[in-house]
């Protein structure tokens, strides 16, 4: 998607550690609703990634073609937050086996 999508579009966070997720959520006065708990974020499996946009077009060029390549942006709160369409909320053994 990176690749065709406009200039302006990066990651600016992916996999992190259970420790790093742990720090996050504890910065977010452990609030599961504007962070998830250690153990239960998507970035910690290298399924999640949080994007940067440089314009609203760039942004806008990511929302609508993010299904193209089999992502989504699942939760409404966090519009620079995108996973796979398969990878399910508090699904930490997604692709796991």
């Amino acid at each position: 998607m990176l690749q065709e999508a406009p200039p302006g579009v990066g990651i600016k966070s992916g996999w992190r550690s259970t420790e790093r997720q742990a720090q996050i959520f504890a910065a977010h006065g452990n609030n599961r609703h504007v962070a998830a708990r250690p153990g239960h974020s998507n970035h910690e499996h290298g399924l999640a990634a949080d994007l940067s946009f440089d314009s609203p077009e760039a942004k806008r060029w990511v929302h609508q073609n993010a299904a193209r390549f089999g992502l989504h942006f699942r939760m409404g709160h966090e519009p620079w937050h995108i996973e796979p369409i398969e990878a399910t909320a508090d699904d930490t053994h997604w692709g796991r086996g």
